[in-house]
């Protein structure tokens, strides 16, 4: 697999990802589509996913990969123990920081607090079609367009110039970069372990599954938020003690958490950085 990822170049990567996005939100903005209600943004972004997955596969297609050995090795390197300590030590750690810049965001620009609020949720989607399209975009496919893109183009294409170290740093933090205000810290740590396990085990499939493991539970916490929405919005927001406690709690979190992340990372981290390759 990894004769593919280096085949690709990251201008065409990237300009396929872009020439996807523009040519759907164009068809989007058709009078036909425009009419009904439930092809909404979840949905179109559901569509460029579909199509970036299709180009992976005319990809894997191409090059002839044999994915049965993939497989045998993914089923063989399967760790639940590290997968759940990346998960669970990646989430928390995310928390926290989400935890902090809310309550800086509340005592720096306190009037836009909701509107962040909103926008890190489900609150504002208008059907439960909505939440589908989103769920299974985010969970089963997304994983894999990421993972093939970041971890795997991205991360062999800038070694061959640069070394590993920076690679992971440069291709986890456009990664962090895709995801939103609050998850943007914690993908970047994501990003980096998960890009330490592709080195480990040099199978692409074991960090899609982690990151769809990540996904899934991300998307059911908002799912059941979604459905509870009415008694989360009750909460007062404007309360000072609360987002102070709040902020304390994530600082907490952030020190007790970090030292679990940062302990992995050093142990997993490759031996001679600067000279190794992938």
């Amino acid at each position: 697999m990894e004769e593919v990822f280096r085949s690709i170049k990251l201008r065409r990567m990237v300009g396929v990802y872009i020439l996807i996005n523009i040519a759907v939100a164009i068809i989007s903005t058709f009078p036909y589509f425009k009419k009904y209600k439930i092809l909404d943004f979840s949905f179109w972004n559901l569509i460029i996913n579909i199509l970036l997955f299709i180009w992976i596969c005319s990809k894997i297609i191409k090059n002839k990969v044999k994915l049965m050995p993939l497989i045998k090795n993914f089923k063989s390197n399967l760790k639940w123990k590290e997968i759940i300590t990346i998960l669970s030590s990646n989430m928390i750690l995310s928390m926290g920081f989400s935890f902090v810049i809310l309550y800086l965001v509340f005592l720096l620009a306190p009037n836009s607090i909701e509107g962040l609020l909103n926008d890190q949720s489900f609150y504002d989607e208008k059907s439960l079609s909505s939440i589908m399209f989103a769920s299974i975009s985010g969970t089963f496919i997304a994983p894999i367009i990421e993972e093939f893109m970041f971890r795997g183009v991205m991360l062999n294409r800038l070694s061959i110039r640069w070394s590993v170290a920076s690679s992971i740093i440069a291709s986890s933090i456009l990664f962090g970069i895709l995801h939103n205000s609050l998850g943007a810290i914690g993908a970047i740590v994501f990003g980096i372990m998960v890009s330490l396990i592709y080195l480990k085990y040099k199978n692409i499939l074991i960090v899609m599954f982690i990151h769809f493991l990540n996904n899934l539970i991300v998307f059911s916490f908002e799912i059941i938020t979604y459905f509870m929405k009415d008694q989360s919005r009750s909460a007062d927001i404007t309360n000072p003690e609360e987002f102070k406690s709040l902020g304390i709690m994530g600082i907490a979190i952030i020190l007790i958490s970090g030292f679990f992340t940062i302990r992995y990372i050093i142990k997993n981290w490759p031996k001679k950085i600067d000279t190794f390759r992938i």
